[in-house]
């Protein structure tokens, strides 16, 4: 009984991993208040509350438009996106000499907190980063 409990479980836990896996949002770790990005390069970007609804959407040509002008100043912009479930929220746009064009969604949770995410311009998710360090190997024994 107790093997069938955990092997239930098991099942469980690959299931939920993989239907994290298949979530598509760009902002799979920051939290926006339970508000997530999509984007496509068909489309641009969309930002949907935990009902579903989508609240603003800002096409790929205001997208492009606003990188081809940051690029050609080297510097930044922004996009008036729309408004957020708990406040508004803007896309930036970056294009730095010596660095890839990026975007970053801004935007505010619950609490009131300002909170920020850069992703790349192949609209990839933004998943934690791996902050994993190799333990230190001891250079002499304690005593």
């Amino acid at each position: 009984m107790k093997l069938m409990i955990r092997m239930f479980v098991l099942v469980l836990i690959v299931m939920a991993v993989q239907a994290v896996l298949a979530d598509e949002r760009i902002n799979q770790v920051h939290h926006f208040g339970g508000d997530t990005l999509y984007c496509t390069q068909a489309d641009g970007c969309w930002l949907v509350n935990m009902q579903g609804e989508t609240l603003w959407e800002v096409s790929q040509a205001t997208i492009d438009d606003a990188l081809a002008t940051a690029c050609e100043t080297g510097t930044s912009g922004y996009i008036e996106a729309g408004m957020g479930t708990y406040g508004p929220s803007t896309i930036g746009v970056s294009c730095y000499l010596g660095y890839d064009p990026s975007l970053k969604l801004i935007g505010y949770d619950e609490w009131g907190k300002v909170n920020t995410m850069m992703f790349p311009t192949t609209y990839e998710p933004v998943y934690a980063p791996n902050n994993a360090e190799p333990m230190p190997v001891p250079t002499r024994r304690p005593r």
